[in-house]
């Protein structure tokens, strides 16, 4: 077509041969082709750039998700431990440990020591993955149930120890009983408000050896029933408090995608 246009007859005289002109418009129509692709490679580099980039962000919040995920499943399997450490059964066996005719007392000593420091240890492993200080609703349930069934199962535990430590040395001595009873009343169980205090200031006038199976009723009876319904209640409270904390992750997630 080039050849076609320069060959044509002219009106006006021009400058340089036709193999100029052939030369100068097919360096002139290569440079805008050149331009053309140059605009169209440097388009698709920047679209591939940011398509990278994206890819990139959301490699980075895919980690953070699977993180904090591997964080909830964690805090949920602490928490059912939590739960379980409270272990009314193991009390009932020592209850019944202490019922016998010969206590074997360094034991249930030990058991009892045992059942508050697995609680111990399984709330510290909470503290390390949730604060104290509550965050939301779901929390401040946990933490308040938490204080409940934390406080009642160790004044539980307390009062078995208390009792477990006066049985041991009790006098057979019926002369004897009264003063001993009256050193433990001053002495040892100290806090008035506690169930086992209030039991023997009720009976020291009584051989609290003999009626020792009477009295585990009565200290075990209340405080298993209330245990064993406020760890029903925490159950529905740490599945309610997982299942925020895994709809709060995904509605994060989502919403920053």
């Amino acid at each position: 077509m080039l050849n076609s246009l320069i060959i044509k007859p002219r009106i006006f005289p021009v400058v340089g041969t036709d193999s100029d002109w052939l030369n100068f418009w097919g360096t002139y129509i290569s440079s805008i082709a050149s331009a053309a692709m140059l605009f169209i490679a440097l388009k698709n580099i920047r679209e591939s750039h940011k398509e990278n980039s994206d890819n990139r962000l959301i490699q980075v919040k895919m980690m953070i998700y699977e993180q904090e995920k591997a964080h909830i499943n964690v805090l949920a399997d602490r928490l059912w431990q939590f739960q379980v450490s409270f272990d009314m059964l193991e009390v009932l066996h020592q209850v019944e440990n202490m019922k016998t005719e010969a206590p074997n007392y360094e034991n249930i000593f030990c058991k009892l020591k045992e059942l508050i420091r697995n609680v111990d240890q399984s709330d510290f492993a909470i503290d390390l993955l949730m604060p104290k200080t509550s965050r939301n609703e779901y929390e401040a349930e946990y933490n308040k149930l938490r204080n409940q069934i934390y406080s009642s199962y160790g004044t539980l535990i307390m009062d078995l120890n208390s009792f477990c430590d006066l049985l041991r040395d009790y006098p057979k001595e019926k002369s004897k009983q009264r003063a001993y009873i009256e050193y433990h009343l001053e002495n040892t169980l100290t806090s008035p408000e506690t169930p086992l205090t209030k039991i023997i200031e009720k009976n020291k006038d009584n051989n609290i050896y003999s009626i020792r199976v009477q009295i585990l009723k009565e200290l075990v009876y209340t405080k298993s029933t209330e245990i064993s319904e406020l760890k029903e209640e925490l159950k529905k409270v740490i599945y309610n408090l997982i299942q925020f904390e895994n709809m709060k992750l995904e509605k994060d997630f989502y919403f920053y995608l």
